[in-house]
């Protein structure tokens, strides 16, 4: 590292380097895919987090350190020079790009949800609410500290914050059906990772062998990537129809 400031502009070339072929790579065949398969097109906001995204690391410095076998062939000084330019070119990857990446996707947007999705989960958070105070409302009632009666009102309270809440719910799914298919898509990945949770729990316990252990867990991680990878493709869509939507007011304003 202390060497690093005697090749300034060698680094700072290097650093260019990697930025424009990067550049040249995610927007040129980002661009051709858009061409040949319009109804897939990768959203402009995707494309410049996949390119300041391009974190390198060990592969680059694995590289550099063999031309340690090259120094009869290109020189000690060469060889020296080409290994502290990639030390740099990945310093500047980790510390620049990687602390201004999560700045990046929110600044595009990328990490926000829609007011839809935002309103979804205030409904679900007050359903969790309300059931979570109906349970701690029971056990003060089977402890003695509640009486009966105080408890009956106090449930059948927390009883119709509930219908009112479902049927708002039930409505707002109605009116964003889309919301319904991520409500599926997130309760089956936390079905699944509860299947995990239960097949180590049984391996601890002796009730199933390591053998076992790791056959069902592939077959329930595999089913996970699936529907990450569903997850994924259904938030993509999303981007695209908005930014669709957006280009009309665009050119109207053009």
């Amino acid at each position: 590292i202390t060497e690093l400031p005697g090749e300034a502009v060698a680094l700072i070339v290097a650093v260019l380097a990697i930025l424009v072929a990067r550049a040249i790579v995610v927007y040129g065949l980002g661009t051709l895919h858009d061409v040949l398969v319009p109804q897939r097109r990768i959203p402009g906001r995707f494309k410049h987090v996949m390119y300041w995204g391009g974190l390198r690391g060990a592969i680059s410095v694995g590289l550099a350190l063999s031309l340690v076998a090259s120094v009869e062939d290109l020189g000690e000084p060469l060889v020296r020079q080409l290994q502290l330019m990639t030390f740099g070119v990945v310093l500047f990857t980790l510390l620049v790009q990687g602390l201004t990446i999560e700045r990046l996707i929110r600044r595009l947007g990328l990490a926000e949800k829609s007011e839809a999705a935002l309103e979804q989960q205030r409904t679900q958070a007050r359903l969790y609410a309300n059931r979570a105070a109906q349970r701690e409302l029971a056990r003060l009632r089977d402890e003695g500290i509640l009486f009966g009666d105080l408890w009956a009102a106090m449930d059948k309270h927390y009883d119709a914050e509930i219908d009112i809440t479902r049927d708002h719910l039930r409505n707002h799914l109605q009116t964003h059906p889309e919301l319904e298919a991520d409500m599926y898509l997130t309760a089956r990945v936390n079905a699944l990772r509860a299947e995990r949770q239960a097949l180590q729990d049984a391996a601890r316990r002796g009730l199933i062998s390591e053998h076992v252990l790791e056959e069902l867990t592939l077959d329930v991680n595999n089913h996970l990537a699936a529907l990450e990878f569903m997850e994924s493709d259904a938030q993509q869509s999303e981007v695209v129809a908005t930014e669709q939507s957006q280009l009309p007011m665009e050119e109207g304003q053009t």
